[in-house]
Formats: C-alpha cells, sequence, structure tokens
C-alpha cells in the first residue's frame, strides 16, 4: 500500500452473497482460513442490503457481472470479473464484444471486464489503485453511458 494511504483498519471490504447458501459458506470458510486485509462485512442480496453497501462503497468488484447494472445506478466504479476458458469467450465475441449488459447496452467498455487469465491479483490490484487516486472514475464511467441510458 502506499505510504499515504489509510491504514488497513479503515479498508472493508462488503461481500454480497445470498444468505445460507453453499457460496456464503464457502466464501465464509475462505476468509476465515486465509489472510485478509482490512476488516471483511457480509450483506444479503435477499434484502437489498448489497444496494446500501454499493451506494457506501468506493470501488467495486463484480463476479459474472450479475449486478453491474445496480452498481451503474449506485455510481460505484466497477470491474467484472468472469472466469471462463478461451474458447467460452470466442462464443460470446462472436453475438456480441461485452459481457455485461451494460457494457452491451453503451457498445463501449465502460466497465470494465477482466476475462479469463486477466483475472489475477496483480491486474485487479492495478485497477483497483488507480481507482483510489482517481476518485473522478466514478463519473467518467456515468458520462460514458450518455445518449444510451
Amino acid at each position: 500500500m502506499s505510504a499515504k494511504a489509510r491504514p488497513l483498519d479503515n479498508f472493508v471490504t462488503v461481500i454480497s452473497t445470498h444468505t445460507g447458501s453453499e457460496g456464503e459458506r464457502y466464501i465464509r470458510e475462505h476468509v476465515k482460513d486465509n489472510e485478509w486485509f482490512g476488516k471483511v462485512a457480509f450483506v444479503s442480496n435477499d434484502d437489498n442490503e448489497h444496494i446500501n453497501a454499493m451506494c457506501a462503497a468506493d470501488m467495486g468488484l463484480i463476479y459474472n457481472g450479475q449486478m453491474v447494472s445496480s452498481a451503474a445506478v449506485c455510481h460505484l466504479p466497477t470491474m467484472i470479473l468472469i472466469q471462463m476458458e478461451l474458447h467460452n469467450q470466442w462464443y460470446n465475441d462472436l453475438f456480441n464484444r461485452w459481457w455485461n449488459d451494460m457494457d452491451i447496452i453503451a457498445d463501449r467498455n465502460v466497465y470494465p471486464e477482466l476475462i479469463g487469465g486477466e483475472v489475477w491479483s496483480g491486474k485487479i490490484a492495478d485497477t483497483l489503485a488507480e481507482w483510489y487516486v482517481k476518485p473522478d472514475v466514478r463519473y467518467q464511467m456515468i458520462r460514458n453511458f450518455d445518449s444510451f441510458v
């Protein structure tokens, strides 16, 4: 972290899951068993707590782009992590260039999509660091939707 960054106690990772799901159990165990920097808070998709979390967040990561439209409404700078094999990506590109709904509507890469091998800690950390030092990115993303949404 940067020498100018606030202490890790000020950073909170908010994880949105379906209450009682297998995914929630797996993620809770992973966080408990592995080193995690900063605090971790779980919110429920079932009660729309994830919308409140998005409104209060500085940046986000979304798996498979399922909540990107909610992130757009909340002006949350977001990147989408898409775990697919190369042949899945080629098939997707045959029909459209983007994976998530908001990029398809705008016909441009508003929300960065990290696909397959791009989904690694260095690329994610570099993007988050750039957004941290340039907080106006949230408004640039919304401006990219002018005349589309």
